[in-house]
């Protein structure tokens, strides 16, 4: 799944993205030879519209391979997307309570907790109607613990996974496949209106 999403990141930035690097620069060109403000008018918007779909497809890719997370560990790189993603959501302040793991996990769980974070996160802007959001992330001798808590609207925890599917939690759904990846433990913790709290624990090795 990994392969495939870095794969797809490099497609992203060596296709789409530079033909939008072109276009632009063609836009450009026009605007000097354009002779009417209505022209020049219709040239800012269309050059407009293609600098939010360039910016939309470069944070899809920093989401789908994230720069920082081999080089500076888990913590840094967890900061780095919540960086990105207030950008697209501005309304909604994410604190954070984050340990550094100091480059002793694991590089398939460091990045398995990167990818959780990104679910849970997208799953809060979609669902739960928050304002605020809290990262945990702590670790012991043989455990980590992530824990993101949120204030927004909550829902009744239904017994079964396949329930979640059902009731469009896709992103949930998901988190529960990669926390099984790593023979980790997710507990979701959720009232009506009162917020939800997801927590995995996972082994360190």
């Amino acid at each position: 799944r990994e392969k495939v999403q870095l794969r797809f990141a490099q497609d992203l930035h060596d296709g789409p993205i530079q033909d939008l690097y072109a276009a632009t620069f063609h836009l450009q060109a026009l605007r000097r030879m354009a002779k009417s403000e209505s022209a020049n008018h219709t040239i800012n918007l269309v050059q407009g519209m293609f600098k939010q779909v360039n910016d939309t497809l470069r944070i899809m890719c920093h989401e789908l391979r994230p720069p920082t997370l081999k080089s500076f560990g888990l913590q840094t790189a967890i900061r780095s997307h919540v960086e990105q993603f207030t950008l697209r959501y501005p309304d909604l302040s994410i604190q954070f309570a984050l340990d550094d793991d100091g480059q002793e996990l694991p590089d398939f769980l460091r990045l398995s907790l990167y990818r959780m974070v990104q679910e849970l996160l997208n799953n809060v802007a979609k669902h739960a109607e928050a304002t605020k959001v809290l990262i945990r992330f702590s670790l012991d001798q043989d455990v980590v613990l992530l824990e993101v808590q949120d204030n927004g609207v909550g829902f009744e925890v239904p017994e079964r996974w396949i329930t979640f599917a059902e009731a469009g939690h896709l992103g949930l759904v998901g988190l529960a496949e990669r926390v099984e990846d790593v023979n980790g433990r997710l507990q979701i913790l959720s009232t009506p209106d009162k917020g939800t709290l997801a927590r995995i624990q996972a082994p360190k090795s």
